[in-house]
């Protein structure tokens, strides 16, 4: 949380952050998953809720806003591979093999030599005073 210390120090008033919330909903990634490594996609390391749990029982008073966002993506087999090469490097050394399954999943589910995913995710957005925090005692915002 040191991070949005140093954010609330370099404010002159409000702090705005916006980051995910909860699972992210996307197929390719999900089903690759289970084949690369054998298991279910674990959910990811890092949500808005930690932070605006951070700042709540801080003592300050965050406003907080939820949406669901969607959107297709279509990209040419090649670059749709690429992408994913990228994901999975995070959690892994992209072998020849996973290059292979990779490549062999997006051209099996490409329409003339275009890959289309349907992503869908929610954010959230929170918004405080930087240098305000609630005091119980007094009422004093």
């Amino acid at each position: 949380m040191a991070t949005l210390e140093k954010m609330m120090a370099c404010s002159r008033r409000w702090c705005f952050l916006c980051d995910f919330v909860g699972r992210r909903r996307s197929p390719a990634r999900e089903e690759l998953w289970r084949v690369i490594f054998g298991e279910e996609m674990p959910p990811p390391g890092h949500d808005i809720i930690y932070p605006l749990n951070y700042l709540y029982t801080s003592g300050y008073c965050p406003s907080f806003q939820v949406w669901v966002d969607e959107w297709d993506e279509e990209l040419p087999v090649a670059e749709a591979a690429a992408g994913l090469e990228d994901f999975f490097r995070f959690y892994t050394e992209v072998t020849p093999e996973i290059k292979k399954t990779i490549a062999g999943y997006v051209e099996q589910r490409a329409v003339n030599g275009v890959y289309s995913e349907e992503y869908r995710v929610r954010l959230g957005m929170i918004l405080w005073t930087g240098g305000e925090k609630w005091e119980l005692e007094t009422g004093a915002v």
